[in-house]
């Protein structure tokens, strides 16, 4: 697997930076697959993109998949890791890889008190995060006729709440640093 970031971004006045990165995590095609992040930014439009090194990223489903190809491209920019992901085994696995760059941190996204332990973990290690990547997200598991309403709750508690509760939890810090 390899990953890449991308030199182009977009800045939203006072708020979001859009950085753009492809991971390549399907060798067998070679088919690249798009990713977007967002990070605080309060530079105003067409400003350049933050410097990443020494930053940290906290990343949602940083256990393996789109979220290890983040970790990969954000460590390859000096970036430190919260891989933050419900498969605590998982997330440990993956953040052997970056030494002492990174750590695992327990997540169900679906959980407020989750989240304020998590977030807890991550600026106790790291002293700040820099980049939030709600990246997290579940399927149904079925075919649209089979899944019942605790299907879909499950469903809109990881993909709608989880990213909710990651801007609730983290937002707040992100406007406070200025950067």
């Amino acid at each position: 697997r390899s990953s890449r970031i991308d030199s182009s971004s977009t800045v939203s006045p006072g708020l979001i930076m859009r950085l753009n990165f492809t991971s390549f995590s399907r060798p067998a095609t070679g088919t690249p697959s798009p990713v977007t992040c967002l990070l605080s930014s309060t530079a105003p439009a067409g400003v350049a993109m933050m410097k990443l090194e020494g930053k940290t990223a906290f990343i949602t489903g940083g256990g393996g998949g789109i979220g290890g190809g983040m970790a990969q491209a954000f460590a390859e920019k000096g970036m430190k890791l919260v891989l933050a992901d419900i498969d605590l085994a998982h997330a440990r696995d993956q953040a052997a890889e970056f030494g002492d760059s990174a750590i695992a941190i327990a997540l169900d996204v679906t959980s407020l008190d989750s989240w304020a332990a998590a977030k807890a973990a991550a600026y106790a290690r790291f002293g700040q995060v820099d980049v939030l990547c709600n990246n997290a997200g579940v399927g149904g598991g079925g075919s649209m006729a089979t899944l019942t309403e605790r299907d879909w709750s499950w469903v809109l508690g990881v993909n709608l709440w989880g990213v909710i509760h990651g801007v609730q939890a983290f937002l707040p810090g992100l406007l406070e640093q200025g950067e």
